[in-house]
């Protein structure tokens, strides 16, 4: 009945008697046996070793090619660590007041002419001393229903009751970011949407409210537009951009704040070190601590800095511009002043390796740390490792002439070198600038070409500084969805700001309505969880009730895999899902994407049970619309599961395709495959097989058809009515 080649052996299944017998042969075996449950075991345990054949020959090619394997795998795991780390940006779709505040309601006020300030010459820029006209404000209150509406106002002073909980018990965190004018005259922000998580998760841990940091993205990305003359336009010159977020209740006592304030302020800077330092010298000693385990020093709040600024001024009575953090008795690398710190230097095997600290909670997760890993890790000829680092070992390397370069890495300084550390007494000099072509100003380098335009890259998010309204980024309810996209919705590279007023009055345009769930859809959706949950158990009742057959298989995987697990997964992003709506949105994306993987392995196994089922009984594959339709589902998810893989990267595919046009043709697949496979759920009720276990009970016919039925339609309709949006909207657009 069956032939099967493992290599150097053969396998021959017949059916004539049972028992085993060994031909002469010694690689082949033959086993024979006179009932369909042997053969249906044997047959299951020969095709899943086939597959262990071939994954041992995939093993063996991964471990002749491990080498070339190693760089391409570290760079797709920071990939998958930016986007699916486990504390990521909280996006808040169902966008209540409590969680978020809103771009859409950003007011504007301009200051007065007699308000504006003269603009510097860049020589004369110091650092965080000058800032620009404007500011933005959003205020949280708890009482009053959470966050209210962000308002960009002339540059002022903030009034502060003197019990508010900032100034007694340091309840504030702060971002650092900076915007660029490229050499094509564009403005670009850095990475925005990493200072936004960071930010996330500072606010978490000081008690202070959390955000949808892609609105306050894009409220920053006003205040630049309306500040956008003061975005110096010189190399090593930039728009330094500080979010802070304080706790303002006027109440004595450690305790959550009921009321915070959240403001922005602009500064032009320079270069952040003096003209002519090249190189820093560093304090290291080892009797002051910056952080220690299950402390906040991997969070960016003020009171990190205040106890550092004493040991700052030992640093500079010494002569040293900076202090090198060290921890525990082995006196491991932590941070350099503000910034991280990276060590490159040749190992005991002769290969170059560049190494910084890992995230242990001792440092702080650096945008331009992250930025550096996962730049160099597509380089040749390094390899790249977050692991403690101590003293005794820098020593060793200067001793053995392995240490090449030390520099630290930072939004403000972005790549600094460092000449030497004064440690335990003893000077030791770094040998950072004394190689040709240093590694540091590759780096360095490689980032301001990104920063100043002079290539194109993901990482600078281009601030358009026109009115007209660009249509790729026409409001709607998914535009907040476009994580990897933080133009802002005003703007066109044809028009030219004519006013501030101008900027304003368009800010008042193009509202659009908050979503608010609908009771009626609440208690459908509900239904449907409840009409999913009842079938599934039904089937599952089935499938154990009688003979549990190598078909049973099919039925139990499909339901687990396509009605509950698919299902779910779909209905997980609805707004108005009761189990789920009030979650984040990545929370929620998260679930999705968990539901439909496993789904979706379940699926495939369940077709191949049905697949090689039909084959041992000769029976004709695909010949009820059942099967049919089953089919066509099943062929129509693979490509919905690898379009969803490239909805993941909608904002890096950005100039090649619309997101949301990716975004369309991800929902549109998706809710074509499930049409296929929820008629072929529905017309499973007709199948003998649910006839035979049901024993033809019309109720039971009747009761399982209803409970398919309902949760096949009620999971298409939320995504349907979202495939119907991005249509209208693409519509509209083309229209205007």
């Amino acid at each position: 009945m069956g032939n099967f080649n493992f290599g150097d052996l053969n396998l021959e299944i017949s059916g004539t008697i049972d028992k085993l017998s060994t031909p002469p042969s010694d690689n082949v075996v033959t086993i024979n046996f006179n009932t369909n449950r042997h053969y249906k075991t044997i047959l299951t345990i020969v095709y899943f070793a086939q597959i262990s054949t071939v994954t041992q020959c995939a093993c063996k090619w991964v471990l002749q090619h491990q080498h070339k394997l190693k760089q391409a795998a570290r760079a797709c795991s920071l990939k998958v660590k930016e986007v699916l780390g486990l504390e990521e940006l909280k996006t808040y779709e169902q966008f209540d007041s409590e969680y978020t505040f809103r771009y859409r309601d950003l007011t504007t006020k301009l200051a007065d002419p007699d308000q504006l300030r003269s603009k510097p010459d860049v020589s004369e820029l110091k650092f965080g001393q000058i800032f620009t006209d404007h500011m933005l404000k959003v205020f949280y209150h708890k009482q009053l229903g959470g966050w209210q509406k962000p308002v960009i106002i002339p540059f002022e002073n903030i009034s502060l009751h003197p019990a508010a909980k900032v100034l007694h018990y340091a309840v504030e965190l702060f971002e650092g970011l900076k915007s660029y004018r490229g050499v094509d005259g564009k403005i670009r922000v850095f990475r925005p949407d990493l200072n936004m998580q960071r930010m996330n998760l500072s606010a978490q841990r000081a008690g202070l409210p959390t955000f949808d940091g892609l609105e306050l993205i894009r409220c920053i990305n006003r205040l630049i537009q309306v500040d956008q003359e003061w975005v110096p336009h010189q190399k090593g010159s930039s728009l330094y951009i500080r979010p802070t977020l304080i706790g303002i209740d006027g109440t004595l006592g450690v305790a959550q704040s009921e009321s915070a304030l959240l403001f922005t302020i602009l500064c032009p800077v320079g270069n952040y070190f003096a003209e002519g330092s090249e190189s820093v010298s560093l304090l290291a000693d080892p009797s002051y601590t910056r952080a220690w385990p299950g402390g906040c020093g991997d969070r960016k709040m003020g009171s990190n800095y205040g106890p550092t600024i004493r040991v700052q001024s030992t640093a500079s009575s010494k002569g040293r511009q900076q202090v090198l953090w060290l921890y525990g008795p082995e006196h491991q690398l932590t941070e350099v002043g503000t910034m991280n710190i990276f060590v490159f230097y040749i190992d005991n095997n002769g290969d170059k390796v560049l190494t910084t600290p890992p995230l242990n909670g001792l440092i702080l997760p650096g945008v331009t740390r992250h930025s550096i890993l996962q730049m160099t890790s597509e380089w040749d000829g390094i390899r790249i490792e977050e692991r403690i680092f101590t003293m005794g070992e820098i020593m060793q390397l200067l001793r053995t002439d392995r240490l090449l370069e030390m520099f630290g890495s930072g939004t403000a300084c972005i790549v600094s070198p460092i000449g030497s550390i004064e440690y335990m007494g003893e000077l030791l000099n770094i040998p950072t600038t004394e190689h040709s072509n240093p590694l540091y100003k590759r780096i360095r380098e490689r980032l301001f070409d990104i920063q100043y335009g002079h290539i194109e890259h993901p990482w600078a998010q281009v601030i358009e500084t026109s009115v007209e309204i660009n249509l790729d980024q026409i409001h709607d309810d998914e535009a907040n969805d476009e994580t990897a996209n933080f133009l802002p919705p005003a703007s066109a590279p044809t028009s030219s700001v004519s006013s501030p007023k101008a900027m304003a009055t368009e800010d008042k345009k193009h509202k659009h309505k908050p979503h608010t769930v609908s009771p009626l859809f609440q208690n459908l959706t509900t239904a449907a969880h409840a009409c999913i949950l009842l079938y599934v158990t039904l089937i599952i009742y089935f499938c154990f009730s009688g003979d549990f057959q190598f078909f049973t298989w099919h039925p139990l995987l499909l339901s687990i895999g396509w009605v509950f697990l698919m299902s779910e997964g779909i209905l997980s992003l609805a707004k108005d899902n009761i189990l789920t709506g009030t979650l984040p949105k990545l929370i929620r994306l998260r679930l999705h994407w968990i539901f439909q993987t496993i789904g979706l392995v379940l699926i495939l196994i369940g077709f191949t049970v049905v697949f090689l089922n039909k084959n041992y009984l000769n029976k004709t594959h695909f010949k009820s619309w059942h099967g049919l339709f089953g089919f066509i589902g099943v062929v129509c998810s693979v490509p919905t599961c690898l379009d969803g893989i490239l909805a993941l990267y909608h904002g890096a595919l950005r100039h090649y395709i619309r997101p949301r046009i990716n975004k369309f043709l991800h929902i549109g697949s998706g809710v074509a495959t499930f049409v296929f496979g929820g008629l072929a759920l529905i017309l499973s009720v007709y199948t003998n097989w649910f006839a035979r276990h049901s024993n033809n009970n019309i109720l039971t016919f009747v009761v399982g058809l209803a409970l398919v039925s309902v949760a096949v339609v009620w999971t298409l309709v939320p995504p349907a009515i979202a495939c119907c949006r991005h249509i209208k909207g693409l519509l509209e657009v083309k229209t205007q």
